[in-house]
């Protein structure tokens, strides 16, 4: 089972299994409702399913663009695992580094 849900300006990704369920992903949108994201988020893989389990976890900034570091983290049976990363500049150009 899997679902989003919406908060105010809070968006969680809930997966489960029977009684078990994790938030794996989720951040906040911008106060003026533009659906800009802004701040520390968590966002899936595209290809996100139980065996594949990879996520980016990085910051947005006030116009919505990725800025700063962004890592690759990956659940294994443990929790999850930064697997790699990469830089987006800080002016919100959206350009990697």
């Amino acid at each position: 089972m899997e679902y989003y849900v919406y908060k105010g300006n809070q968006m969680q990704y809930i997966s489960g299994y029977k009684d078990l369920f994790t938030i794996n992903g989720g951040g906040s949108y911008d106060q003026e409702g533009n659906q800009n994201k802004v701040g520390k988020w968590k966002e899936l893989d595209k290809r996100f399913w139980i065996n594949r389990q990879i996520i980016y976890a990085g910051e947005y900034n006030v116009e919505g663009m990725k800025v700063g570091r962004w890592d690759i983290m990956y659940d294994n049976e443990f929790g999850y695992k930064t697997i790699g990363d990469g830089s987006y500049d800080q002016e919100g150009s959206q350009k990697k580094i």
